[in-house]
């Protein structure tokens, strides 16, 4: 492998500067993904501005010229990859889009060692389109894929890993992908996606606090964005109440459940604009069933408190989510990252002495005991400092009904 990466790395020809200069221009703006015109008005400006380079000089990189240097370049570094994975270990990394089409697309990531980055990196290898009424069968998919390796003439035996999602088709025993690629290479390690592992148990937690609380934040958060989406009107009110509460006009942030890290956001904007949303919504009066909604809301006097439980609680997951979706290899540091996240996470609700006897035992935080007999006293739940703050300040205030 060293003498591998010896010989790549001295394969660089001479080449013209001025091809190398155009080169890298169309490489800035595929990066960036620019339009393509950009290249008509950039040729004239560069040999201008520039005189007395004879490189400059020499510049001429329209938007012909540009297209035609993407596609040699599309075929240059695919065959650059095609030629790692025939050699090199290398993961994949598979996703399938949904089934409202006629065709339905299983596009190929693959990570492998870059030799001129020195690093491992993650490259698209195909967008890999199956079409059929068995497409979405794990036969056809993973059939489509064992088809794009053969075609390039890349064995299995090079896979180290391949990373999926957590259904039973993907990542199953029997009859699924994962137990086809083991009988290519059996010490292929299978992965399913821990990210959409922790946002669905973060997910599932906050449907259990809705049926017990009756207050389900996702819901909340989409209601307050779409009842200001579309209308001018509503936000120019809006702001008069901001200024009102003295605060400046933000716009409300959109909560989308695929995009897991947007609860936070939304919760914090709101929570920072709290006083004049419940101004607005306590002042106006509208029959809407959405506006309703959100009145009722702002009316009860724990629509804060639970918010401020949802700010408090969410960056113990968020911020571990954060670690997942880094660049950089991050199998080493997982183990080490899951056991602070579970430790961070008990120590909420069990026992200070419980965890400290499971951490002096030496045992994972997997099978720590999380039984009633080991939780904390409601008084001490880790609610967050603002919460618990927020909620004494309530009942100072708060009169029982006669």
């Amino acid at each position: 492998m060293d003498e591998l990466f010896r010989k790549r790395a001295a394969s660089t020809n001479d080449v013209d500067p001025t091809i190398r200069a155009e080169t890298k221009m169309v490489m800035l703006i595929v990066q960036h993904n620019t339009f393509f015109n950009l290249s008509d008005h950039l040729s004239p400006f560069i040999r201008k501005e520039f005189k007395g380079s004879s490189v400059a000089e020499s510049f001429q990189c329209g938007r012909t010229k540009t297209a035609a240097i993407v596609n040699c370049m599309g075929d240059y570094f695919f065959n650059k990859l095609k030629a790692d994975m025939q050699e090199l270990p290398y993961s994949l990394m598979l996703d399938g889009s949904n089934d409202a089409g006629i065709e339905k697309m299983f596009p190929v990531t693959v990570r492998v060692f870059d030799v001129n980055f020195k690093r491992v990196m993650t490259k698209f290898f195909d967008i890999n389109v199956i079409e059929g009424w068995d497409a979405s069968t794990a036969e056809s998919m993973f059939q489509s894929v064992d088809d794009l390796l053969a075609t390039n003439s890349i064995e299995w035996d090079c896979c180290m890993a391949i990373g999926l999602d957590n259904t039973n088709v993907n990542i199953g025993d029997h009859n699924s992908i994962k137990s086809r690629a083991q009988e290519k290479n059996e010490n292929i390690i299978i992965s399913g996606c821990p990210c959409h592992i922790l946002h669905n148990a973060a997910g599932k937690a906050g449907a259990e606090f809705a049926l017990v609380t009756g207050f389900d934040v996702e819901d909340h958060c989409v209601d307050n964005y779409y009842w200001f989406d579309k209308s001018s009107k509503r936000k120019s009110i809006l702001k008069e109440y901001y200024e009102f509460c003295d605060t400046s006009y933000q716009e409300v942030i959109q909560y989308i459940s695929t995009r897991w890290l947007s609860l936070e956001i939304c919760i914090s904007r709101e929570l920072k604009k709290f006083a004049g949303l419940k101004s607005y919504f306590l002042s106006e009066s509208e029959r809407d069933a959405r506006f309703r909604r959100l009145q009722s809301a702002y009316e009860d006097p724990m629509t804060e408190v639970y918010l401020l439980f949802f700010h408090a609680v969410l960056p113990c997951f968020n911020n571990f989510n954060k670690l997942l979706q880094r660049e950089e290899p991050l199998i080493y540091k997982l183990h080490e990252a899951q056991q602070r996240f579970l430790h961070k996470l008990a120590s909420k609700f069990v026992q200070p002495s419980v965890i400290q006897m499971h951490k002096t035992a030496g045992l994972s935080f997997a099978k720590l005991d999380i039984s009633l007999e080991s939780q904390k006293d409601d008084a001490e739940l880790g609610i967050g400092l603002t919460t618990r703050t927020t909620v004494m300040k309530k009942l100072e205030k708060w009169t029982p009904r006669k």
